[in-house]
Parts: C-alpha cells; sequence; structure tokens
C-alpha cells in the first residue's frame, strides 16, 4: 500500500489493520489446503472410477469371448444337425428308390 497512509494511521489501526491482513493470510491458507485436499480425493475418485471401469471392461471383454465361444459351438451343432438332415433325407431316398425298384 502506500507508506504515508500507513504514516497517518495511528498504532491501533495500523494493528488492526495487520490483524485483518493476517487473518486473509490464515483464510486463504484453509482454502488452499481445503481446495489442495479436494483434489487429492477427486484424483483418488477418478483412479478408483477408470480402475472399477477397467475391471468392468475385462468382465465384458470375458463375457464376450464366452459368447464367442458359445456361438462358435452352436454353430458347429447346427452343422452337425444339418450334415444328419442330409444324411436322414439321401437314406430316406436311396430307400424309396430301392422300394421302387
Amino acid at each position: 500500500g502506500n507508506p504515508r497512509v500507513y504514516k497517518s494511521l495511528g498504532k491501533r489501526d495500523l494493528l488492526r489493520l495487520v490483524t485483518n491482513q493476517m487473518d486473509q493470510m490464515e483464510q486463504l491458507r484453509k482454502e488452499k489446503a481445503e481446495l489442495e485436499s479436494k483434489m487429492q480425493s477427486t484424483g483418488k475418485k477418478s483412479k478408483e472410477k477408470s480402475q472399477r471401469l477397467r475391471g468392468q471392461i475385462r468382465d465384458l471383454k470375458r463375457k464376450n469371448d464366452d459368447i464367442t465361444n458359445e456361438n462358435a459351438e452352436l454353430a458347429q451343432c447346427n452343422d452337425n444337425l444339418r450334415q444328419s438332415h442330409q444324411i436322414a433325407m439321401l437314406e430316406e431316398r436311396a430307400h424309396i428308390q430301392r422300394e421302387t425298384k
């Protein structure tokens, strides 16, 4: 501030001014500490959240792999059924041809 203004103030006023400034600095220190701890906990939370999401993604990939494997097995069963159905049809046709001869 302006030194001339301070010279014109009495000792009591200067003391009050200094005390106010010290109070304000203390308040700012508290606010800074609160903000820093909030930032830390937010960082922790986002780290936990991303770990949780990674876990969920891993689970989903595992489920997806399981479904893919099941699909492959079902496709194989389907092929087997189709083949056995074709064989049955051929056998039936052959049987009918034998009977008509």
